[in-house]
This record gives structure tokens, C-alpha cells and sequence, in this order.
């Protein structure tokens, strides 16, 4: 049994690991309980052992395990697997787990009940640190030295253009292995290794070798044996490139969204002073061609004219009113609306105001 893997019984996650030969190395309490097969507390031996005695009675799991490990050993991946056991439905990923320096294949398994759904209608929705290709994992010892590492992370070091294989890798110290942490881990280790402390969140930022920008979230975990020394450090790196670009669209559509809010209460305060002034013009003029004796020829069409000029600003304040009442999401999702000056009937798309 290899030592590195404790960390996997306590996870709150079903799953387990296995080799080529479907010999269970490890396999979380959750998965024993998920399976209605007990539930053993502290006994590793032992629950790898219940593990084992129930797969081998189950042909059928067998074969689809097998399968997708050898899949997953030769083009790596995932494997995902529909089965239903006693009427429950569930889903399989078989992935490549990390690789040691003796080449051994070993993979981890984890299982997901589709609960109130057909197995063929709902994906995959891996709830764990292990069970998510989307994560790069590093294993050191003490002395910081490699031990294992997984293919997402062999692809996370190709894109920032190292070009040390996992087997290369192997031994490696991890400040050499990644030289840009180097002083990051300088003041985490001692923590982590020594105090048994959990560093998280921690953003970095590249450029890929194809000139993309990437953002990685980086985590360090201490790992410790079944006596619970702390026997080395868990480096997890996930990809938060397209998280980051969404939550950044996000940050711009808030700031469209307050921008628009402003410009909106001033449509309301100028559309308020324009209909203050337009009560105070068409009074006067109303007056002015009631009152006797009755005003000169000139001077009427003037007044007339005036108040013409009023009913086109009166339907002015009437679209600036319209706009006023515009959902935020009305304008950011369809644009901006050309409203007709004068007071006309807004132009036809493509159109040309005169």
C-alpha cells in the first residue's frame, strides 16, 4: 500500500484507487457507505479488504473497470462508465491517477448515484480534488523532492513551455521543477511541511507558449501517514483562465449596468426641468391668444408658431420619458435605441434620419 494515497480514506468523496488488475490500493469510507457496505472507521486494511471481497463479485463492474483502465492507459483521459447496481443507476470515471517512479499504473475511481435521472441523461459531475482532470497535482516529500505527478499537470508545464516530461520530472526538487514559485515556496513550506498549515486561493498568472494569458489557482496541502506525521506536500494547480474572463465580463456588465443607472436619473431630472419650462411657455401662450383685445396677425402666428415648437419638445420629453423606464437588461442585451429629435416616429433600422 503506498503511503501517499492515505489521504484519500477520510475524503468526503466516493472513491477509490486501483491498479491494472483491479487489486484495491486505497478507497475512501465514503464509497463504502455509498455502496451500502459498511462502514469501517480506522481500519484501512480492513476496508480495502471489504472493497476487494465485494468488486470480485461483481463480474460485470469488473470488465467495465478494466476496460476503461486500459483506455485510460494508453490515450489517458477519462473513462466514464454507466451501470446500475440492485435498481440504483450510477456513473463511473476511471481516471489516470499519479504516476510514480516505477511506472506502475494505478487509477482513481470515482462513483456518482444519478439520483431521479436516466444514467444516459445526466454527465459527469466530479465533486473532488482527485477525481477532476481539471486539476494538476503534485506530490513531494520533505525534502521537496517529486514523487508523483499527474498528465494535467504534465499539460499545465507544456503550456507555460517546459518541456520536462512526467518521468523526468520524477526527483526533481519543486523550486527547480517550477522556478517562478520558488519564492513563494521559500515562505509557505515550512508551514505546510512543518505546522501542517493549508495555503489556498493563490493566483498566478502566465503566458502560454501560443500567446494565450492563463490564470491558475494554486493550493498546498501537508499529507500525513496513517500515524498522522506529516510525510510530504500536495501542490494542487487548477485552470481559472475562462472563470476569471466571466467573472471580469461580469465586472463590466455591473459597471454598464450602474452607468446606465446614472444616465437614467439624469434623463429623469433634465426631462423634469424641460416639462417645467413647457408648462410655463404653452400657459403664456394660451393666455396671450385668449386675453382681449386680440393680438395683431404677426404677433399671433408668432405665438402659434411658438406652441407648434412646444408640442415637438412636449414629444421629446415624451421619448426621453420612454427611456427613462428602459431595463438595464434591455440595453445591454439589445443596444442602444436612436430616438428621433424631432419628435417623429423613431427611424427603421438601417434607415437614415434627415
Amino acid at each position: 500500500m503506498m503511503r501517499e494515497y492515505a489521504i484519500l480514506r477520510d475524503m468526503p468523496v466516493p472513491v477509490m484507487l486501483i491498479d491494472n488488475e483491479l487489486r484495491v490500493l486505497e478507497v475512501s469510507r465514503s464509497l463504502l457507505v455509498l455502496l451500502t457496505l459498511g462502514h469501517v472507521q480506522g481500519d484501512h486494511v480492513r476496508n480495502c479488504q471489504t472493497m476487494a471481497d465485494w468488486l470480485a463479485g461483481q463480474d460485470d463492474l469488473g470488465r467495465l473497470l478494466k476496460d476503461g483502465a486500459v483506455g485510460v492507459g494508453r490515450s489517458g483521459g477519462v473513462a466514464r462508465i454507466q451501470w446500475q447496481h440492485e435498481g440504483r443507476p450510477f456513473l463511473l470515471t476511471v481516471a489516470d491517477a499519479l504516476q510514480g517512479a516505477d511506472g506502475d499504473s494505478v487509477f482513481f475511481v470515482h462513483a456518482e448515484e444519478q439520483i431521479g435521472q436516466p444514467v444516459n441523461q445526466r454527465g459527469s459531475c466530479l465533486k473532488s480534488i482527485m477525481s477532476s482532470l481539471c486539476l494538476g497535482i503534485i506530490v513531494v516529500d520533505k525534502g521537496l523532492c517529486v514523487t508523483h505527478l499527474n498528465r494535467m499537470q504534465e499539460n499545465f508545464l507544456q503550456c507555460a513551455g517546459c518541456s520536462i516530461s512526467l518521468m523526468q520530472a520524477m526527483g526533481m526538487r519543486l523550486d527547480e521543477l517550477l522556478p517562478d514559485e520558488a519564492g513563494l515556496l521559500e515562505k509557505i513550506t515550512g508551514d505546510v511541511l512543518q505546522e501542517g498549515a493549508v495555503y489556498g486561493g493563490i493566483v498566478e498568472q502566465l503566458t502560454a507558449t501560443d500567446g494565450r494569458e492563463l490564470v491558475y489557482n494554486l493550493s498546498f496541502y501537508p499529507l500525513r501517514d496513517e500515524h498522522n506525521t506529516i510525510f510530504g506536500m500536495l501542490r494542487v494547480c487548477e485552470d481559472v483562465t475562462e472563470k476569471a474572463k466571466l467573472e471580469e465580463n461580469l465586472r463590466q456588465a455591473e459597471a454598464q449596468a450602474l452607468e446606465l443607472a446614472r444616465v437614467r436619473k439624469e434623463i429623469g431630472v433634465l426631462n423634469h426641468s424641460l416639462n417645467n419650462v413647457l408648462m410655463i411657455v404653452v400657459g403664456n401662450g394660451e393666455v396671450l391668444l385668449r386675453l382681449p383685445p386680440p393680438l395683431p396677425e404677426g404677433q399671433r402666428e408668432l405665438v402659434g408658431s411658438m406652441l407648434e415648437q412646444a408640442d415637438k419638445i412636449t414629444a421629446i420629453t415624451r421619448k426621453l420619458e420612454s427611456l427613462q423606464r428602459l431595463k438595464t437588461d434591455c440595453c445591454l442585451d439589445d443596444g442602444a435605441r436612436m430616438v428621433a429629435a424631432d419628435g417623429e416616429d423613431e427611424p427603421a433600422p438601417g434607415s437614415v434620419m434627415a
